[in-house]
């Protein structure tokens, strides 16, 4: 979890007389916690998006300012304050450093020396700990209304004290995968209203939330592409918190579909045949659909070793080429010629008519679907 560096400092920037005086582009950079620094050797300990905080005494030791800048941007720092008044003045922060700093958009603030670092770090950081606390909070309240949204009781008060009304619009994103939150919020940037990302099991669960219909809609289509580098599945919208159980399972729904489908994020209403083989509960009627079509191919793969079945997957997906099967599948064409001929040979078919290719790529895509039924 992190806060915006202007966020963070708004309520005690007057207090401590901190002051920015270069690195305006960077004032919305991410800051997960304060760190102080009076020695470039930390420099391994510092971990990115920390705000660092420093009385100057580095220079001590011979290290200009605008080396030591040049480390802490090296190192991902969020930004830094820095005490003037002892080892450095505001004097020193030279033009050069000004234009580091704002070419980086490492934002650098002044405070004067009468200013305790340690009466700085303990506000700052009493304020990343409590929202840490709210963050767990709701991450809590979230996963109970994931897993039984009709029992309100047990988190609408949560939800609601961190402003996500029960009445709000509401829409899941699940990514498959542990990833860290502060780079899921970089992805999706500044535009959601109310946006709250969770772990749940093994997966990574984003939680949109508006009062209007327009802007929460263009906000999940917007992260739909930006959540493109991984499998992310993304529910319809709904009103009321207590559809999020029902919102979860379709955005599950639509990352099996992303993987059956070889795409890299799904809208629930792309999913097509897939949102209803994935809602049926009876896998029999769901082999039944495509076992007389596949099982005479799928008992020669597992007899010979093969992979006829993927083949005449990819072949009817490409709409009948040799070339681009081939290339799917890292091999020759004159291979999967070969493969396609002991495929007629088994099926007796030619798939030439359309309504033959239909039948048989519905059986595989139910076939594939199989794969990633459980859950």
């Amino acid at each position: 979890m992190f806060f915006r560096l202007n966020s963070l400092l708004e309520d005690c920037a007057a207090q401590y007389k901190i002051r920015l005086c270069a690195g305006k582009g960077g004032i919305e950079n991410h800051v997960t916690w304060v760190y102080p620094a009076e020695d470039s050797g930390n420099a391994g300990f510092i971990k990115s998006n920390e705000l660092i905080i420093t009385t100057g005494f580095f220079s001590v030791g011979g290290m200009t300012l605008y080396e030591f800048i040049s480390k802490m941007i090296e190192c991902g720092a969020a930004g830094m304050i820095l005490n003037v008044g002892k080892y450095f003045s505001q004097a020193d922060i030279t033009p050069e450093i000004t234009d580091l700093c704002d070419k980086n958009k490492f934002p650098l603030y002044i405070m004067p020396w009468e200013v305790y670092l340690t009466d700085v770090m303990q506000t700052l950081c009493d304020k990343l700990l409590r929202s840490r606390r709210n963050y767990d909070e709701l991450s809590a309240a979230f996963s109970k209304a994931i897993v039984a949204s009709e029992k309100t009781e047990d988190y609408i008060g949560s939800l609601e004290s961190n402003g996500f009304s029960l009445g709000n619009l509401y829409c899941v994103a699940v990514i498959d995968g542990e990833i860290n939150h502060d780079r899921v919020y970089e992805f999706l940037g500044n535009e959601n209203n109310m946006i709250h990302i969770l772990t749940y099991g093994s997966r990574t669960v984003v939680i949109f939330s508006d009062s209007d219909e327009p802007h929460i809609s263009l906000c999940r289509r917007k992260a739909a592409v930006r959540l493109g580098e991984y499998h992310t599945g993304i529910s319809m919208i709904s009103y009321g918190a207590d559809k999020l159980s029902k919102l979860y399972r379709q955005a599950l729904d639509a990352l099996k579909t992303s993987y059956v489908l070889e795409e890299m994020s799904m809208l629930y209403e792309e999913s097509g045949i897939f949102a209803m083989v994935f809602a049926l509960k009876d896998d029999k009627l769901l082999q039944n659909v495509y076992i007389d079509r596949l099982k005479p191919i799928e008992e020669y793969d597992a007899i010979h070793g093969t992979v006829l079945a993927d083949t005449l997957y990819y072949y009817l997906k490409t709409g009948g080429s040799l070339s681009e099967t081939a290339k799917l599948m890292y091999t020759h064409r004159n291979t999967i010629g070969y493969r396609m001929n002991k495929i007629r040979t088994i099926t007796e078919k030619d798939f030439e008519d359309s309504q033959e290719r239909y039948d048989y790529m519905t059986a595989l895509y139910i076939r594939r679907a199989l794969m990633y039924r459980e859950d």
